[in-house]
């Protein structure tokens, strides 16, 4: 879910920040660049974790600060297709669950990603998975056989799709480029910056559903 990425990039670093050191000054300067920015084909940008190499400080005409051509390494969130996470329900509505990473609030999880059969109650405000157990099984029917997904349970989801979007200045105002990686069958997120999950897979959902006696297989 987080990968290093190196990149390039000028740094330029104000005259009255001279005294520090230089690549104390140029990790603050990326931070404050790229910290929770969306970069194409990267990801979400966390922080700067190391400076690897500083050229030489260029001074231009009528400018006073000094730019350097940097490479670093940054923290990037950057899920995979398929990979399972878990996240805290935080929303509920007629088109599915919405979930939070905690850093990242945007995990969607549509109606038809939730377990079959699951039935949402306007009232109530919760979706509720029933599934059929059989007249054998203990349990079957009834309240007993009903799992509902509580705003505040916490839930292993699979990643079905991700969807980045960066906003850039232009002379033309604001544009946005969006970054899509999905499975085949699975819709764009409607959202810019937003993960699609899934939980119509045993072991997946509320972690309240599946003992702890009963690991599933992650891979």
């Amino acid at each position: 879910m987080f990968v290093l990425a190196e990149m390039q990039d000028t740094v330029r670093v104000a005259p009255g920040a001279f005294g520090k050191p230089t690549t104390d000054i140029v990790k603050a300067e990326v931070d404050a660049k790229y910290a929770a920015r969306v970069v194409n084909d990267v990801g979400l940008c966390v922080c700067c974790r190391d400076v690897l190499d500083v050229g030489d400080g260029l001074v231009y005409p009528l400018d006073g600060g000094a730019t350097y051509k940097a490479t670093f390494s940054l923290l990037v969130f950057r899920p995979f297709v398929g990979e399972i996470a878990t996240a805290t329900i935080v929303a509920s509505g007629p088109e599915g669950v919405r979930a939070s990473l905690g850093f990242f609030e945007d995990v969607n999880i549509p109606s038809k990603f939730l377990p079959t059969p699951a039935y949402y109650d306007k009232d109530s405000n919760i979706w509720t998975w029933r599934p059929d157990l059989g007249d054998d099984e203990d349990g079957g029917g009834g309240d007993d056989a009903c799992f509902h997904l509580d705003v505040g349970l916490e839930l292993r989801f699979r990643v079905a799709a991700i969807n980045f979007t960066r906003v850039s200045k232009h002379k033309r105002g604001l544009q946005a480029t969006t970054s899509t990686i999905e499975v085949p069958g699975a819709s764009a997120a409607a959202a810019p910056g937003n993960i699609t999950g899934s939980i119509n897979e045993d072991g997946l959902g509320p972690t309240t559903w599946w003992p702890d006696d009963e690991p599933m297989d992650e891979t």
